[in-house]
Protein backbone atom coordinates (compact mmCIF):
# COMPACT_ATOMS: atom_id res chain seq x y z
CA UNK A 1 0.00 0.00 0.00
CA UNK A 2 1.19 3.73 -0.98
CA UNK A 3 1.60 5.82 2.19
CA UNK A 4 -1.02 7.97 1.53
CA UNK A 5 0.47 11.17 3.95
CA UNK A 6 3.76 11.31 1.74
CA UNK A 7 1.95 10.83 -1.44
CA UNK A 8 -0.58 13.97 -0.25
CA UNK A 9 2.76 15.92 0.59
CA UNK A 10 4.12 15.46 -2.36
CA UNK A 11 1.09 16.28 -4.34
CA UNK A 12 0.93 19.74 -2.34
CA UNK A 13 4.40 20.91 -1.75
CA UNK A 14 6.75 18.46 -3.45
CA UNK A 15 10.41 18.74 -2.34
CA UNK A 16 14.25 17.32 -2.13
CA UNK A 17 13.95 16.55 1.62
CA UNK A 18 10.80 14.05 0.98
CA UNK A 19 12.05 10.52 0.71
CA UNK A 20 9.36 8.00 -0.22
CA UNK A 21 8.93 4.68 1.32
CA UNK A 22 10.45 1.84 -0.78
CA UNK A 23 7.60 0.57 -1.99
CA UNK A 24 6.49 4.05 -3.37
CA UNK A 25 9.96 4.05 -5.52
CA UNK A 26 8.70 0.82 -7.35
CA UNK A 27 5.21 1.87 -8.49
CA UNK A 28 5.48 3.04 -11.78
CA UNK A 29 1.48 4.48 -11.15
CA UNK A 30 2.83 6.77 -8.54
CA UNK A 31 5.78 7.72 -10.16
CA UNK A 32 3.80 8.91 -13.33
CA UNK A 33 1.86 10.86 -10.97
CA UNK A 34 4.77 12.39 -8.70
CA UNK A 35 7.04 13.42 -11.74
CA UNK A 36 4.15 14.84 -13.15
CA UNK A 37 4.13 17.20 -10.24
CA UNK A 38 8.18 17.37 -9.69
CA UNK A 39 10.47 15.99 -12.13
CA UNK A 40 13.16 15.82 -10.15
CA UNK A 41 11.11 13.18 -7.86
CA UNK A 42 12.63 11.07 -10.26
CA UNK A 43 15.93 10.58 -7.98
CA UNK A 44 13.88 8.79 -6.10
CA UNK A 45 12.86 6.08 -8.32
CA UNK A 46 14.23 2.40 -8.86
CA UNK A 47 16.42 1.62 -11.25
CA UNK A 48 13.88 -0.27 -13.52
CA UNK A 49 11.89 3.32 -13.26
CA UNK A 50 14.70 5.35 -14.52
CA UNK A 51 15.07 3.17 -17.18
CA UNK A 52 11.41 3.32 -18.23
CA UNK A 53 10.93 6.07 -21.42
CA UNK A 54 7.64 6.92 -20.17
CA UNK A 55 8.22 7.92 -16.81
CA UNK A 56 11.48 9.61 -17.44
CA UNK A 57 9.83 11.54 -20.22
CA UNK A 58 6.82 12.52 -17.96
CA UNK A 59 9.53 13.65 -15.55
CA UNK A 60 12.02 15.78 -18.46
CA UNK A 61 8.73 17.26 -19.49
CA UNK A 62 8.22 18.67 -16.18
CA UNK A 63 11.97 19.67 -15.57
CA UNK A 64 14.53 19.12 -18.40
CA UNK A 65 17.19 18.50 -15.47
CA UNK A 66 15.75 15.44 -14.05
CA UNK A 67 17.48 13.82 -17.10
CA UNK A 68 20.24 13.02 -14.79
CA UNK A 69 18.60 10.45 -13.09
CA UNK A 70 17.94 9.00 -15.70
CA UNK A 71 19.62 5.55 -17.00
CA UNK A 72 22.84 6.08 -19.22
CA UNK A 73 21.14 3.57 -21.59
CA UNK A 74 18.54 5.88 -22.30
CA UNK A 75 20.59 9.20 -21.60
CA UNK A 76 22.53 7.32 -25.06
CA UNK A 77 19.77 6.76 -26.90
CA UNK A 78 19.52 9.55 -30.06
CA UNK A 79 15.84 8.77 -30.60
CA UNK A 80 15.02 9.29 -27.27
CA UNK A 81 17.53 12.28 -25.94
CA UNK A 82 15.95 13.99 -28.60
CA UNK A 83 12.40 13.44 -27.42
CA UNK A 84 13.63 14.78 -24.11
CA UNK A 85 15.22 17.81 -25.70
CA UNK A 86 12.06 19.00 -27.62
CA UNK A 87 10.29 18.69 -24.02
CA UNK A 88 12.64 20.99 -22.39
CA UNK A 89 16.15 22.65 -24.03
CA UNK A 90 17.76 21.46 -19.96
CA UNK A 91 17.60 18.01 -20.92
CA UNK A 92 20.57 18.57 -23.34
CA UNK A 93 22.85 19.25 -20.23
CA UNK A 94 22.40 15.45 -19.26
CA UNK A 95 22.08 13.64 -22.70
CA UNK A 96 25.63 11.08 -23.32
CA UNK A 97 28.90 12.94 -23.85
CA UNK A 98 29.05 11.27 -27.75
CA UNK A 99 25.90 12.93 -28.46
CA UNK A 100 26.57 16.16 -26.89
CA UNK A 101 30.07 15.83 -29.17
CA UNK A 102 27.70 15.03 -32.68
CA UNK A 103 27.26 17.78 -34.45
CA UNK A 104 24.28 16.64 -36.30
CA UNK A 105 22.31 15.09 -33.15
CA UNK A 106 23.30 18.93 -31.77
CA UNK A 107 21.22 20.53 -35.26
CA UNK A 108 18.33 17.86 -35.16
CA UNK A 109 18.03 19.57 -31.07
CA UNK A 110 19.00 22.84 -32.07
CA UNK A 111 15.88 22.80 -35.18
CA UNK A 112 13.75 21.30 -32.33
CA UNK A 113 13.89 24.25 -29.96
CA UNK A 114 16.98 23.40 -28.22
CA UNK A 115 18.53 26.84 -27.29
CA UNK A 116 22.26 27.27 -28.66
CA UNK A 117 23.18 28.76 -25.30
CA UNK A 118 22.99 25.09 -23.97
CA UNK A 119 24.95 22.48 -26.64
CA UNK A 120 28.86 22.58 -26.97
CA UNK A 121 30.54 25.69 -27.10
CA UNK A 122 32.42 24.03 -30.46
CA UNK A 123 29.23 22.73 -32.43
CA UNK A 124 27.81 26.45 -31.59
CA UNK A 125 30.01 27.92 -33.45
CA UNK A 126 29.36 25.20 -35.67
CA UNK A 127 25.65 25.90 -36.00
CA UNK A 128 26.51 29.81 -36.19
CA UNK A 129 28.70 29.11 -39.07
CA UNK A 130 25.82 26.86 -40.44
CA UNK A 131 23.56 30.06 -40.45
CA UNK A 132 25.90 32.05 -42.01
CA UNK A 133 26.24 29.85 -44.87
CA UNK A 134 22.33 29.29 -45.25
CA UNK A 135 22.20 32.71 -45.39
CA UNK A 136 24.62 33.29 -48.20
CA UNK A 137 23.30 30.43 -49.84
CA UNK A 138 19.74 32.20 -50.27
CA UNK A 139 21.96 35.86 -51.38
CA UNK A 140 23.21 33.70 -54.13
CA UNK A 141 20.18 31.85 -55.20
CA UNK A 142 18.54 35.27 -55.51
CA UNK A 143 20.73 36.81 -57.38
CA UNK A 144 21.05 33.94 -59.41
CA UNK A 145 24.61 33.92 -58.93
CA UNK A 146 25.79 30.52 -60.64
CA UNK A 147 29.56 30.16 -59.62
CA UNK A 148 28.59 32.01 -55.67
CA UNK A 149 26.39 28.86 -55.31
CA UNK A 150 28.84 26.48 -56.30
CA UNK A 151 31.55 28.50 -54.29
CA UNK A 152 29.22 28.37 -51.40
CA UNK A 153 27.71 24.42 -51.57
CA UNK A 154 32.21 23.39 -51.85
CA UNK A 155 32.52 25.41 -48.51
CA UNK A 156 28.99 24.01 -47.18
CA UNK A 157 30.40 20.67 -48.01
CA UNK A 158 33.64 20.99 -46.19
CA UNK A 159 32.18 22.63 -43.18
CA UNK A 160 30.47 19.11 -42.76
CA UNK A 161 26.52 20.60 -43.32
CA UNK A 162 24.20 17.54 -44.01
CA UNK A 163 22.23 16.59 -47.08
CA UNK A 164 19.21 18.21 -46.64
CA UNK A 165 20.95 21.93 -46.24
CA UNK A 166 22.58 21.30 -49.62
CA UNK A 167 19.43 20.33 -51.48
CA UNK A 168 17.98 23.33 -52.31
CA UNK A 169 21.35 25.50 -53.68
CA UNK A 170 22.47 22.05 -55.79
CA UNK A 171 18.61 22.17 -57.22
CA UNK A 172 19.66 26.15 -57.92
CA UNK A 173 22.61 25.09 -59.89
CA UNK A 174 21.07 22.77 -62.29
CA UNK A 175 18.14 24.89 -62.63
CA UNK A 176 20.39 28.11 -63.60
CA UNK A 177 22.25 25.94 -66.10
CA UNK A 178 19.24 24.06 -67.85
CA UNK A 179 16.25 26.82 -67.44
CA UNK A 180 18.38 29.49 -69.60
CA UNK A 181 15.00 30.68 -71.23
CA UNK A 182 17.00 33.97 -71.90
CA UNK A 183 19.22 31.91 -74.29
CA UNK A 184 16.20 31.08 -76.33
CA UNK A 185 14.99 34.60 -76.61
CA UNK A 186 17.75 36.05 -77.55
CA UNK A 187 17.87 37.40 -81.05
CA UNK A 188 21.75 36.75 -81.51
CA UNK A 189 20.55 32.99 -81.25
CA UNK A 190 16.97 32.86 -83.32
CA UNK A 191 19.08 31.58 -86.38
CA UNK A 192 21.78 28.88 -86.94
CA UNK A 193 24.03 31.56 -88.27
CA UNK A 194 23.36 33.90 -84.89
CA UNK A 195 24.12 30.81 -83.00
CA UNK A 196 27.77 30.26 -84.66
CA UNK A 197 28.52 33.96 -84.89
CA UNK A 198 27.91 33.57 -80.60
CA UNK A 199 28.89 29.97 -80.44
CA UNK A 200 31.65 30.95 -77.35
CA UNK A 201 28.29 32.12 -75.03
CA UNK A 202 26.64 29.02 -75.97
CA UNK A 203 29.37 27.17 -75.61
CA UNK A 204 29.95 28.73 -71.86
CA UNK A 205 26.27 27.84 -71.16
CA UNK A 206 26.81 23.87 -71.77
CA UNK A 207 30.29 23.94 -70.33
CA UNK A 208 28.29 25.27 -66.84
CA UNK A 209 25.42 23.09 -67.52
CA UNK A 210 27.37 19.76 -67.83
CA UNK A 211 29.75 20.29 -65.41
CA UNK A 212 27.43 21.04 -62.71
CA UNK A 213 25.25 17.63 -62.92
CA UNK A 214 26.20 13.54 -64.20
CA UNK A 215 26.50 12.46 -67.45
CA UNK A 216 23.85 10.39 -67.36
CA UNK A 217 21.55 13.21 -66.14
CA UNK A 218 22.54 15.40 -68.69
CA UNK A 219 21.61 12.36 -71.27
CA UNK A 220 18.69 12.26 -69.53
CA UNK A 221 17.93 15.82 -69.93
CA UNK A 222 18.95 15.84 -73.77
CA UNK A 223 16.47 12.89 -74.59
CA UNK A 224 13.62 14.32 -73.03
CA UNK A 225 14.31 17.20 -75.60
CA UNK A 226 14.86 15.04 -78.34
CA UNK A 227 18.50 16.25 -78.50
CA UNK A 228 20.76 13.42 -80.21
CA UNK A 229 23.55 12.62 -77.87
CA UNK A 230 25.60 10.28 -76.06
CA UNK A 231 28.17 9.72 -73.03
CA UNK A 232 31.53 9.68 -73.84
CA UNK A 233 32.98 6.18 -72.64
CA UNK A 234 35.86 6.07 -70.66
CA UNK A 235 38.12 2.16 -70.96
CA UNK A 236 35.98 1.13 -67.61
CA UNK A 237 32.69 2.66 -69.06
CA UNK A 238 32.99 0.08 -72.11
CA UNK A 239 34.32 -2.67 -69.99
CA UNK A 240 31.22 -2.44 -67.65
CA UNK A 241 28.66 -1.49 -70.13
CA UNK A 242 26.16 -4.57 -70.66
CA UNK A 243 25.56 -3.60 -74.78
CA UNK A 244 29.55 -4.69 -74.85
CA UNK A 245 29.46 -7.41 -72.94
CA UNK A 246 26.25 -8.73 -74.88
CA UNK A 247 27.92 -8.15 -77.90
CA UNK A 248 30.60 -10.08 -77.13
CA UNK A 249 33.19 -7.38 -77.80
CA UNK A 250 36.30 -8.62 -75.67
CA UNK A 251 37.66 -11.84 -75.08
CA UNK A 252 40.29 -13.59 -72.73
CA UNK A 253 43.71 -14.93 -73.60
CA UNK A 254 46.23 -15.59 -71.89
CA UNK A 255 49.81 -13.80 -71.95
CA UNK A 256 53.27 -15.09 -69.87
CA UNK A 257 51.40 -16.91 -67.47
CA UNK A 258 48.55 -14.86 -66.88
CA UNK A 259 44.81 -13.86 -68.26
CA UNK A 260 44.27 -10.18 -69.86
CA UNK A 261 41.04 -9.14 -71.63
CA UNK A 262 41.63 -8.28 -74.88
CA UNK A 263 39.42 -6.40 -77.66
CA UNK A 264 37.22 -9.37 -79.78
CA UNK A 265 37.59 -9.42 -83.37
CA UNK A 266 34.84 -7.77 -85.57
CA UNK A 267 32.87 -7.78 -87.25
CA UNK A 268 30.69 -10.77 -85.63
CA UNK A 269 30.08 -13.36 -88.48
CA UNK A 270 27.52 -15.78 -87.69
CA UNK A 271 29.73 -18.53 -89.41
CA UNK A 272 33.38 -17.73 -88.99
CA UNK A 273 33.57 -15.49 -86.08
CA UNK A 274 37.09 -15.34 -85.13
CA UNK A 275 39.27 -15.30 -82.39
CA UNK A 276 42.20 -14.51 -80.97
CA UNK A 277 44.81 -17.44 -80.67
CA UNK A 278 47.47 -16.02 -78.43
CA UNK A 279 48.08 -13.01 -76.29
CA UNK A 280 51.46 -12.41 -78.37
CA UNK A 281 54.71 -13.42 -77.48
CA UNK A 282 56.81 -13.30 -74.68
CA UNK A 283 59.88 -10.63 -74.71
CA UNK A 284 62.84 -12.70 -76.25
CA UNK A 285 60.49 -15.75 -76.98
CA UNK A 286 61.64 -16.08 -80.55
CA UNK A 287 65.34 -14.24 -80.39
CA UNK A 288 66.84 -17.90 -80.88
CA UNK A 289 64.81 -18.88 -83.59
CA UNK A 290 65.42 -15.56 -85.00
CA UNK A 291 69.21 -15.28 -85.14
CA UNK A 292 69.61 -18.63 -85.75
CA UNK A 293 67.66 -19.57 -88.55
CA UNK A 294 67.67 -15.92 -90.69
CA UNK A 295 71.47 -14.40 -89.37
CA UNK A 296 73.22 -18.05 -88.91
CA UNK A 297 74.43 -16.99 -85.65
CA UNK A 298 76.64 -19.39 -83.29
CA UNK A 299 75.30 -20.77 -79.53
CA UNK A 300 78.45 -18.54 -78.92
CA UNK A 301 77.54 -15.39 -80.57
CA UNK A 302 74.01 -15.45 -78.69
CA UNK A 303 75.67 -16.00 -75.22
CA UNK A 304 77.88 -13.18 -75.74
CA UNK A 305 75.05 -11.07 -76.75
CA UNK A 306 72.75 -12.10 -74.01
CA UNK A 307 75.46 -11.23 -71.67
CA UNK A 308 76.51 -7.97 -73.61
CA UNK A 309 72.61 -6.80 -72.72
CA UNK A 310 71.88 -6.97 -76.49
CA UNK A 311 69.10 -9.37 -76.81
CA UNK A 312 66.67 -10.72 -74.81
Amino acid sequence: MLNKSWQASMSTDPGPWFTPPRSCAETRSFFLQAVATDGGCLMYAADELCADEKVVLAAVTQDGHALRYASPQLRADPHFALECVKCSSEAMLYIASELRQDPHFTLQAALNGCSTDLVNPRLRIWLERRDELLNLMRETIDKQDLLGIREVIKEAEDHGLPAQDLQEPRMAVKKLAIDRAELAEDPRFADNAGRCAHKELLEEAIVQWTSSTTALEVEAACRAASVPCGPIFSIKDIMEDEHFKSRQCFEEVQLSGRSIKVPSIGPKLSWSPGRTLSGGPGIGQHSDEILREKLGLSDEQLTALRSQGVVA
